[in-house]
């Protein structure tokens, strides 16, 4: 059901965002709220007003957020002037801190 709050993610959406799982363990429906919307009461938060809301899509501009890495294993600094998928910071941390265990990442790190 689509309405002004939000609506639920269809088949396509669920594969651009990468929520297309095998099994519902995540859950059998994603709804997805409209930007400024807050879902009231929720299990996360017990006072008003809330602090802060998930939920959102990713293409949302409130949602994008600044990651900022100093570190002597980055010879140079990057700048991505558009964003970037989330799902990419795990694995620059990951090489950063010289782990090896999840070398075999399918996600490529920033640098």
């Amino acid at each position: 059901v689509d309405n002004q709050y939000g609506h639920y993610l269809n088949r396509e959406e669920l594969n651009k965002y990468h929520l297309n799982y095998k099994n519902n363990r995540m859950g059998e429906l994603f709804f997805v709220a409209e930007p400024g919307v807050l879902l009231f009461p929720n299990f996360y938060q017990k006072h008003k007003p809330a602090k802060g809301m998930h939920g959102y899509l990713p293409d949302v501009k409130e949602q994008q957020s600044y990651f900022i890495v100093h570190s002597v294993k980055s010879n140079r600094p990057v700048k991505y002037n558009v964003p970037v998928d989330m799902r990419r910071l795990f694995p620059t941390a990951i090489k950063l801190l010289g782990i090896e265990k999840y070398s075999s990442l399918q996600i490529e790190p920033l640098f």
